[in-house]
């Protein structure tokens, strides 16, 4: 629709995730997978990013990997702009993002404890300005084309 932001994106298979403390870490986003929460409070409609932990190892000795939830929805108030202002980008009204390109870049991602004894990503962050970003990735910019 015009004048409505869109959204493309390439649905991957899910994959098991490992639990890590509480803390900030580097990842890098290794997947995105469009689900749904049927039985969600709020909009069911989800995309499930999932990142690889630098430096942190699962019970099998592999990469940690975790993942983080937001809304479909994107508009200057939602988490998904704020998490595609994190990886680089600048959103606009009105203009198409390949949300697939994230994929290979790097943020910080923020995990609190849960009520329940787990931990949950909150929020993702920047890198610190002048930390390179991964190779062999598109920038941000290059994504973003006129609607």
């Amino acid at each position: 629709m015009k004048g409505q932001p869109t959204v493309a994106i390439y649905v991957t298979p899910k994959q098991p995730t490992s639990q890590v403390e509480a803390g900030t870490y580097n990842v890098t986003c290794t997947s995105i997978i469009a689900d749904t929460i049927p039985e969600s409070k709020f909009n069911p409609e989800i995309y499930r990013f999932y990142f690889e932990v630098d430096g942190v190892l699962d019970e099998s000795g592999g990469p940690a990997i975790i993942d983080a939830i937001s809304s479909r929805t994107l508009s200057p108030k939602s988490k998904l702009w704020s998490w595609l202002v994190a990886f680089g980008f600048k959103p606009e009204v009105g203009v198409d993002i390949d949300i697939e390109c994230v994929v290979g870049h790097q943020v910080m991602a923020v995990v609190t404890p849960t009520d329940d004894g787990f931990t949950r990503v909150t929020s993702l962050v920047p890198l610190p300005k002048g930390k390179a970003m991964s190779q062999n990735v598109m920038e941000p910019e290059a994504v973003l084309k006129r609607a």
